[in-house]
């Protein structure tokens, strides 16, 4: 068995990983974020055009790491002397936002939990029993965290794909007519919602760098954006099809509430809301591991001395994810909360891969110009 320290991730393992990564608190609102924003049923279509975008984003950065194998992102435009100041300003950044995402992903998962299965459990509760034990999970390292989206991620998406089967027998497609009533600019509208909810490819800066030069690849990674899409597709169809576009905004979690909806013949089975969220805690539970593992490594390789111990930052980062996120008083200030984590999660994205290109056409530049004069 290789050790954590030369572990190296396989395409397959970076695709189910993105996949377990991206797939958590969207699928459960985004039907509402969606219907709220246009009061229309094409947010199908916004899915289709955001899964696309976010493909172009996942090939311009890949072709950019097949340059730097082995180091993230940060790491090679932070070799120039003022690149290097830039590179500590957008890890200060990414920190600060992976901080505010754990924050708000497990207010989300308290409130969740709290609404549908443990009434009298106070939130603080729920919530430090989770960071708990997602600190232990960092604690095996990067080969743990990949290997529990690997074990976690067939059973959430076969559970979602069979809520989606079930609860396509009473659904009303109807309610998906007409099609684009008011033209396309509601739908190029909604796609900036759709945009955030694939948020997390930012993993693949820090990811990317435990994989071998011959395994950067497109393919995988965009198969994995697609099975996202087609499950943000499936799910919003689903409950607009059950709900009606204007019941689904006044619904908090309408993934949920689908589930409410079933009827297993003979009774086999009752509450699946309570299976659904079960699932669901194990899928942000894959989500904040992901990023506490990420937040860890990169807090020790900008602001601490090489081969220092960085034991109790797990420990420490989790009293202020804790402090965040209690921080909104309501339902509704938490989700305006994650919206504006959205935003700069989106914007440090693009911002990043824009340094990144002009810090490889600088480099490159430079060794032309020495290679002309030598």
């Amino acid at each position: 068995m290789k050790s954590p320290l030369s572990y190296s991730i396989s395409p397959g393992e970076m695709c189910l990983t993105l996949v377990s990564m991206i797939v958590g608190v969207g699928v459960l609102t985004l039907p509402r974020a969606l219907a709220s924003e246009i009061n229309l049923a094409d947010g199908w279509i916004s899915i289709i055009l955001a899964g696309a975008i976010i493909i172009l984003f996942i090939i311009l950065y890949v072709r950019l790491q097949q340059h730097f194998p082995g180091e993230t992102l940060l790491e090679y435009i932070g070799k120039g002397k003022v690149w290097k100041w830039i590179a500590r300003g957008i890890s200060l950044l990414f920190l600060i936002y992976f901080l505010c995402l754990m924050a708000y992903e497990v207010r989300v998962l308290a409130l969740l939990i709290r609404m549908y299965l443990l009434d009298q459990t106070p939130s603080e509760v729920i919530a430090a029993l989770m960071l708990l034990c997602t600190t232990y999970a960092v604690s095996k390292g990067t080969q743990g965290i990949v290997h529990l989206s690997l074990m976690f991620l067939p059973i959430v998406v076969f559970v979602l794909l069979g809520l989606i089967s079930f609860t396509t027998i009473k659904a009303d497609f109807t309610n998906l007519l007409p099609v684009m009533p008011e033209g396309v600019l509601p739908v190029l509208a909604a796609t900036k919602v759709t945009l955030l909810s694939f948020l997390g490819i930012e993993i693949l800066f820090f990811l990317m760098a435990r994989m071998k030069k011959s395994e950067i690849k497109v393919f995988p990674l965009i198969t994995g954006i697609m099975l996202v899409a087609l499950l943000y597709l499936l799910v919003t169809v689903v409950t607009y099809a059950n709900f009606t576009v204007d019941t689904t905004t006044q619904i908090t979690f309408p993934t949920v509430e689908l589930a409410k909806q079933l009827e297993i013949p003979g009774g086999f089975f009752e509450r699946l809301e309570s299976l659904m969220i079960t699932v669901w805690l194990i899928t942000i539970f894959n989500t904040i591991s992901i990023v506490q593992l990420i937040f860890v490594q990169l807090f020790q390789k900008s602001f601490m001395k090489e081969n220092a111990k960085a034991n109790y930052i797990p420990m420490i980062s989790i009293f202020f994810i804790f402090i965040v996120a209690f921080i909104p008083d309501s339902i509704t200030e938490t989700f305006m909360f994650g919206e504006w984590i959205s935003w700069l999660g989106t914007s440090l994205y693009v911002f990043s891969l824009g340094c990144g290109y002009l810090y490889f056409w600088m480099r490159k530049k430079k060794n032309e110009k020495e290679e002309y004069y030598s």
